[in-house]
């Protein structure tokens, strides 16, 4: 068995976090003995413990980027003169948590790990790989991220839009290997007998969704907009939204709340991040990501999955596979109009709906599986260990 280290900044579980899960499950079978080194005493923790795998405890001093979430400027210089120390520190914890558990491969699961992991897994002198799931303001964090990239000697980027973001000189250290749901949970046989919950305040109204993160970047402010303007036309819709905020401090969440009381009044519900993500998609109509640029769309893999019509910006990891027209329809990022007429083209279109949900259902289950991204891992560790 290859002992893998997997390295988080977490305690919670994000769509990061769901990542590593997915990935998990099928490693074991794959001659992969993976742990998880992260903070305790949260919902990762208790994920991880129930699926039977190895949880090593792992306090990592707190740290933001160099720019704000709005990836405008910078922090100040008291914050940015921080992160040196902090670094060091987490680098020394980490290096010695990677002896104690002679792991073969340090795999960094976070941003705010990854210079730490490249430098620890050098000092252990252990093969290392970071995986990439964002993509950050251009500038010195993207600077940084090639250079760990380079220490390292080893990437995973989950889309050709993250690993492009990377300096030249970088990229040739870095895999793409896409996301994978786990077919099983989001398959249609796993749906809980009986009439499906809707979501939305308003009964018999078509439901639009976004589910996930409730921060900037994700683009809600146009999606509010274009839901406003689909109504204005004629065609009666609801949207849900659902998750709470990551990297905003709530602010953005309070902005959607009065634009939303203002533009659609009762057809906006806000719903809290909800652990049966299945249960929520097969709530909905269409599944919509309006994100400014999505580094990749894990949620839209997991709606399709479930049959769910999804509709998505053309920037980033949805253009990589979602093929529009047929297994989803894209639309220009930060366009209310162009995203209201696309969801008027699926909630008008009944037969079109249908078509677009089983192809995109039957190209997740041939191509994005959560087995097939675990087959990826295990060659690449293989690779790097010369196993």
């Amino acid at each position: 068995m290859t002992r893998v280290l997997a390295v988080s900044a977490s305690r919670e579980v994000m769509g990061t976090e769901h990542s590593l899960f997915n990935v998990s499950d099928h490693l074991s079978a794959r001659g992969v003995d993976m742990m998880l080194a992260a903070e305790p005493g949260g919902a990762l923790e208790k994920g991880w413990l129930d699926r039977g795998l190895r949880f090593l405890p792992l306090t990592v001093p707190s740290r933001q980027g160099f720019r704000p979430n709005t990836g405008k400027g910078y922090h100040g210089i008291p914050l940015l003169a921080s992160l040196p120390g902090k670094t060091i520190t987490s680098i020394v914890r980490i290096t010695k948590l990677v002896k104690h558990s002679r792991a073969q491969v340090v795999h960094s699961n976070s941003l705010m790990t990854h210079v730490d992991c490249a430098i620890a897994g050098r000092l252990a002198r252990v093969a290392t790989v970071l995986e990439l799931h964002d993509i950050v303001a251009p500038g010195i964090g993207r600077f940084v991220m090639g250079v760990a990239v380079r220490i390292a000697g080893n990437a995973i980027a989950v889309s050709e839009a993250v690993r492009d973001q990377l300096p030249p000189w970088a990229r040739r250290n870095v895999v793409v290997i896409a996301q994978g749901v786990d077919v099983e949970k989001f398959s249609d046989s796993s749906a809980t007998a009986g009439p499906p919950r809707r979501l939305g305040g308003l009964s018999g109204v078509p439901t639009i969704a976004a589910v996930g993160r409730v921060d900037p970047e994700k683009g809600l402010h146009v999606l509010i907009s274009a839901v406003a303007e689909l109504r204005a036309s004629g065609q009666n819709a609801q949207l849900v939204l659902v998750g709470s905020p990551n990297k905003d401090d709530g602010s953005y969440q309070a902005h959607l709340v009065a634009l939303g009381e203002r533009v659609l009044g009762d057809a906006l519900t806000m719903v809290p991040q909800v652990d049966d993500v299945p249960a929520a998609l097969r709530a909905v109509d269409v599944l919509a990501c309006p994100s400014v640029e999505e580094p990749f769309g894990q949620i839209l893999l997991e709606a399709q999955a479930c049959g769910v019509p999804v509709i998505a910006t053309s920037a980033g990891g949805p253009l990589e596979f979602i093929v529009d027209g047929v297994t989803g329809l894209l639309v220009a990022p930060n366009d209310s109009h162009d995203l209201a007429v696309g969801l008027g083209r699926l909630l008008g279109d009944e037969t079109l709906r249908r078509k677009i949900a089983r192809a995109g259902q039957d190209r997740v289950r041939s191509r994005y599986t959560a087995a097939v991204r675990a087959d990826g891992f295990a060659r690449l560790y293989r690779d790097m260990t010369g196993g």
